[in-house]
């Protein structure tokens, strides 16, 4: 993998292997996350939706090792429920829906790297037909979360401290929520506190899917973990 190829890559595993013993779980598990949140629809049973959330506290605050295995006990159910409906042959929808069960499952499975890896096959898997289109997007999504690896952008300090901390509660907001359409409204304070760095700020403005892991918002809440490379400048 080398700069040019990270831009346009359109394989997710293959940008996988390269941020393998680069990052955290957390931001492994936070992309994996975001690959089941674009099959949301396909999740029909709560136990597949309240392993997600389970994952994306876990990702946060870890600490609740034997609740995030009780929830993949929950989720591994019901992806074995959908199995045996197609199994007996109960309907071709069920294929689609176990894989999206199986995508949920994967996000309370215990190693960062696995859990993103397969997360995002059985999303595509998912989708059936548009798994191309798929595999895009998650691309997309993994940029989203790393940026540009080969060119870290720095975070001057007195942005955040620019009007009471301002920008650190938009960023939590936005996080917490996930009102990623909110970025703009970030974006437009950042110029007010001084950023010029159109990198960061066409970020925040680009209109390509967000989510959770974010390199903007996660270097504004200073959620920078060892061996990620967003960071402020000193």
């Amino acid at each position: 993998m080398f700069e040019a190829r990270w831009v346009i890559c359109e394989d997710p595993e293959e940008m996988l292997r390269y941020l393998l013993g680069k990052t955290c779980d957390r931001k492994l598990r936070l992309f994996a996350c975001a690959c089941v949140r674009r099959v949301w629809r396909l999740l029909r049973d709560e136990r597949s939706r309240a392993a997600v959330y389970m994952a994306e506290r876990y990702a946060d605050r870890p600490g609740g090792f034997t609740q995030l295995m009780a929830s993949r006990r929950e989720a591994h159910q019901a992806e074995q429920y959908f199995h045996s409906l197609t199994l007996r042959g109960e309907g071709a929808e069920y294929e689609t829906v176990r894989w999206a069960a199986r995508a949920a499952e994967a996000t309370v499975e215990d190693t960062g790297w696995d859990v993103a890896r397969n997360a995002a096959r059985s999303a595509e898997y998912a989708v059936g037909s548009e798994a191309a289109r798929e595999r895009v997007a998650q691309c997309s999504l993994l940029r989203d979360s790393f940026g540009n690896p080969f060119c870290p952008e720095s975070f001057d300090p007195a942005w955040l401290r620019w009007n009471r901390n301002c920008l650190a509660a938009m960023a939590s907001a936005i996080y917490e929520d996930q009102r990623f359409d909110h970025l703009p409204i970030l974006a437009d304070a950042l110029e007010e506190a001084g950023c010029e760095n159109e990198i960061i700020l066409w970020h925040c403005r680009e209109p390509g899917e967000h989510a959770r892991g974010c390199w903007v918002l996660d270097a504004l809440l200073g959620k920078k973990s060892s061996g990620e490379r967003v960071a402020l400048a000193l």
